[in-house]
C-alpha cells in the first residue's frame, strides 16, 4: 500500500513538472495536473495540500539533481578548467533532457509566488541557480590560480556569462522553428574557452 501511495505521490509530482514546465506556475491548475494523470482533484490533494507544495516539492528535486551534476562531474585528476566545462555542459543536458530541471527554472523565471515565505528559511526559494553560479564561479577561480582562465576575467560576473549562455540556448531552443534559433553549449563551448583563457583586451588595443 506505502509503494502504491508513493508511486503515485510521484505520478502527480511528474505531472506538475510537465505543467509547470510547459505553462509556468501562473498558466497551471490543479485540474490540469490532475487531468493529465487521470486523477480527480480531491485525490490529488490527498498527496499534496495546494499548488504552492507542488512548487516546494518540484525545486526540492531540482536542487537534488544540481547536486548529482555537481557531483558526477567532478572527475578526479581534472584540471579546473576542464571541471569547468564538465559541469556547464552536464547543466546544458539536463535541461534538455530532465523535465524536473526545466520545470524548476520555469518557476523561477516566474518568480516562484511566495519566496522564502513559501519555501521556508534556508530553502532552495531561488532554485539550484544560485548555488550553480556560486560553484561556477569557484570553478573560474581555481582555473585562473592554475594559470588557465585570464586572471582579469571577475568570477562571478563570469559565471553568469556562462549559465546565460546555458539558460539562453535553452530558451533559445523552446522558440517555433523560424522564430529562434537552438544554441548548442557543446559547439559554442571551444568559442567560450577561447575567450576566457586569453586577456580582454585594454582600451589601447580595442582603438586600434
Amino acid at each position: 500500500m506505502q509503494d502504491r501511495a508513493r508511486r503515485t505521490r510521484e505520478h502527480v509530482l511528474r505531472a506538475a513538472m510537465e505543467e509547470f514546465a510547459a505553462h509556468g506556475y501562473g498558466n497551471t491548475t490543479m485540474n490540469a495536473m490532475a487531468a493529465r494523470i487521470g486523477m480527480t482533484k480531491g485525490a490529488l490533494y490527498g498527496h499534496f495540500a495546494s499548488k504552492e507544495e507542488l512548487t516546494c516539492a518540484v525545486i526540492r528535486q531540482a536542487d537534488a539533481a544540481w547536486q548529482r551534476i555537481q557531483s558526477e562531474n567532478s572527475p578526479p585528476g581534472a584540471t579546473p578548467l576542464a571541471a569547468l566545462r564538465a559541469v556547464v555542459l552536464a547543466l546544458a543536458r539536463a535541461l534538455r533532457e530532465d523535465v524536473g530541471l526545466r520545470a524548476a527554472y520555469r518557476l523561477l523565471a516566474d518568480g516562484v509566488p511566495g519566496g522564502h515565505a513559501a519555501h521556508g528559511a534556508g530553502s532552495p526559494a531561488h532554485g539550484f541557480f544560485a548555488e550553480a553560479q556560486r560553484h561556477v564561479a569557484a570553478l573560474v577561480r581555481r582555473a585562473q590560480d592554475a594559470g588557465e582562465i585570464a586572471p582579469d576575467h571577475p568570477p562571478g560576473e563570469t559565471a553568469r556569462l556562462l549559465l546565460a549562455v546555458v539558460l539562453g540556448g535553452h530558451s533559445a531552443a523552446l522558440l517555433p522553428p523560424g522564430v529562434g534559433f537552438a544554441l548548442g553549449i557543446e559547439n559554442a563551448w571551444e568559442t567560450i574557452a577561447l575567450a576566457l583563457t586569453g586577456p580582454r583586451p585594454t582600451a589601447e588595443r580595442a582603438r586600434r
